[in-house]
């Protein structure tokens, strides 16, 4: 399918696609941080298992083990009611938009 614009259309559609690109960078850039806090608190549970915790004393094994149960849910940041920032919510967010500008195109057609 092969839209056709006239050129003041094709502008307004080029700035809308240069403002959404940059909203969209601008998610990125707010949800990768929170991405890689995620990622490197997953990671704390399994360096606490991986190393040789029963060669420890036993008080080094109780704090292990505090810090494995402490690690079993990762901490992230979150929005507003509690919604996740990380690259799911930059998915969501996307295919939302993308299924918004489908719907308005079909209508205008």
């Amino acid at each position: 399918m092969v839209i056709q614009l006239k050129r003041k259309m094709f502008l307004n559609a080029l700035k809308m696609f240069v403002a959404y690109l940059g909203c969209k960078i601008l998610l990125m850039c707010l949800c990768y941080p929170s991405q890689q806090m995620k990622n490197a608190s997953e990671n704390i549970l399994i360096a606490c298992y991986s190393n040789h915790w029963y060669e420890f004393k036993p008080k080094i094994r109780s704090l292990l083990l505090v810090m494995m149960i402490r690690a079993l849910r990762p901490c992230c940041l979150t929005a507003c009611l509690g919604v996740q920032v990380n690259f799911s919510t930059v998915t969501y967010v996307v295919k939302t938009t993308m299924s918004y500008i489908a719907a308005l195109m079909s209508v205008q057609a």
